[in-house]
C-alpha cells in the first residue's frame, strides 16, 4: 500500500502480459471506446477468474450509481487476473485496471518499455477489512495460541521470513531464527521458529514483501510455502492450520481464516503503537499489511481520457463510500494520498 515495489530474480510470470501489450500495442487505443453515438464504453481490466471477481459485485453497484449522473457511459469487464492488468493499459485494451495488489517492478518496467517516459496513475479505491472471505482480507501474523509473543515490529518480520537483508548494516542483516531473540524466554528460550507463508509468486507474498521487506527478499531456509502462486483463501486457511499444529510455529496469512486457534499478533506502527487490522487502523493506514483493490490508469497529458478520472474519483467520493458501505465487502478508503491525487 505504500507503493514499494518487489525485485524478482524471475520474470516468467511477468512475461505473457508483456508480450500482450507490445503485440497489442498497435491496435489498441489509450482512450474510451466509442460505442453508439449516444454511448461511450470504459473497458476494465483486472483481477479475476474466468471473468469473475470478489469486487466485481460492488464495482457494479457504484458503476449503477455514477450512471445515474452520467447515463452516457457503459462499462466492460475483463477480468482474468492482476497478471494481464496492465498489459491492458499499455496495449490500448484497457482504460482502467484493477487490481488487488500493487504492481511489481517487472509490470511496471514492462509498461514503460512500450510507454516511454510513462508511469501509471495509481490509487487505492477500496480496502480490505476481513468481513468477506476472499476479499483483499489484511495479511496478519499468526502464532500457536500458546505463544506469548506480544508485538512484532516490520523489521523483525522482514527478519524471520528474510535470509539476508542487504540493506541493513551487515550486523543486523541475519534472519531471526530463534524465539528468544524476540524476546521469549523459559520453555521458549533457543527453540527455533518454525515460519509458514504463502507461495512464493502470490498476491500474498508480494504484498509482504513490498510492505515488510522493502520489495527485496530471499526467503529463508526454514520458510514453507503453502499452497500455489494463486495464494488465495484455501491456502491462507493451510497457513492457519499449520501454525494451529504447531507450537513453535508462526505464520503469515489472512485475518478472514484466523481461528481460536492461532492468535494475530500485533503489529507496531511508525509510532511505535502495536496495531491490529481493526476499521480505524486500516482506514488510517495504522496497520502495516493492509489490502486492497488498486486502480491504474495512464496518466500523461493528451494521453489520460478524463472520463476515466473522474470515475476513479467518484469511486472516492461521498457517494461511492455510502455505495461500499452498503454492500459491506470492502472498506472506502479516502486517504490524504487520494485527495492529493494519488501516486505516480
Amino acid at each position: 500500500m505504500r507503493g514499494r515495489t518487489i525485485a524478482r530474480k524471475s520474470v516468467c510470470r511477468q512475461v505473457p502480459a508483456l508480450l500482450l501489450g507490445l503485440s497489442a500495442f498497435a491496435l489498441g487505443q489509450s482512450q474510451i471506446s466509442s460505442g453508439p453515438a449516444e454511448s461511450r464504453v470504459l473497458r476494465i481490466w483486472g483481477a479475476g477468474v474466468h471473468g469473475e471477481s470478489p469486487f466485481l459485485p460492488v464495482l457494479v453497484l457504484l458503476e449503477a450509481s455514477y450512471q445515474q449522473q452520467h447515463p452516457e457511459i457503459r462499462f466492460e469487464h475483463h477480468l482474468y487476473g492482476d497478471d494481464s492488468a496492465l498489459g491492458g493499459l499499455y496495449s490500448g485494451a484497457a482504460d482502467l485496471a484493477l487490481m488487488e495488489r500493487e504492481p511489481s517492478y517487472i509490470e511496471l518496467d514492462g509498461y514503460q518499455q512500450v510507454l516511454t517516459r510513462e508511469k501509471p496513475f495509481i490509487r487505492t479505491v477500496l480496502l480490505g477489512a476481513g468481513r468477506r472471505p476472499g476479499h483483499s482480507s489484511p495479511l496478519v501474523i499468526v502464532v500457536n495460541r500458546k505463544n506469548p509473543l506480544q508485538k512484532l515490529a516490520l523489521d523483525q518480520i522482514d527478519a524471520i521470513f528474510n535470509a539476508e537483508r542487504s540493506s541493513l548494516p551487515k550486523s543486523r542483516r541475519g534472519p531471526i531464527l530463534l524465539w528468544n531473540e524476540l524476546g521469549l524466554e523459559g520453555a521458549w528460550h533457543k527453540r527455533a521458529l518454525h515460519p509458514y507463508g504463502f507461495h512464493a509468486q502470490s498476491p500474498e507474498s508480494q504484498t509482504l514483501v513490498a510492505e515488510a521487506m522493502d520489495g527485496v527478499v530471499r526467503w529463508s531456509c526454514a520458510f514453507v510455502a503453502v499452497g500455489t502462486p494463486a495464494g488465495g483463501q484455501e491456502a491462507a486457511a493451510r497457513v492457519a492450520e499449520r501454525v494451529a499444529q504447531d507450537r513453535y510455529g508462526v505464520g503469515v496469512t489472512t485475518l478472514d481464516v484466523v481461528t481460536s486457534a492461532v492468535r494475530a499478533v500485533p503489529i507496531v506502527d511508525t509510532e511505535g503503537t502495536p496495531q491490529l487490522p481493526v476499521e480505524s487502523s486500516l482506514l488510517n493506514d495504522r496497520y502495516a499489511l493492509r489490502r486492497g483493490v488498486t486502480a491504474l490508469f495512464r496518466d500523461r497529458p493528451g494521453v489520460v481520457n478524463e472520463e476515466v478520472r473522474r470515475f476513479v474519483d467518484y469511486m472516492a467520493s461521498d457517494e461511492a463510500e455510502s455505495v461500499i458501505r452498503a454492500d459491506g465487502s470492502y472498506l472506502p478508503l479516502r486517504s490524504h494520498a487520494q485527495q492529493a491525487g494519488g501516486k505516480r
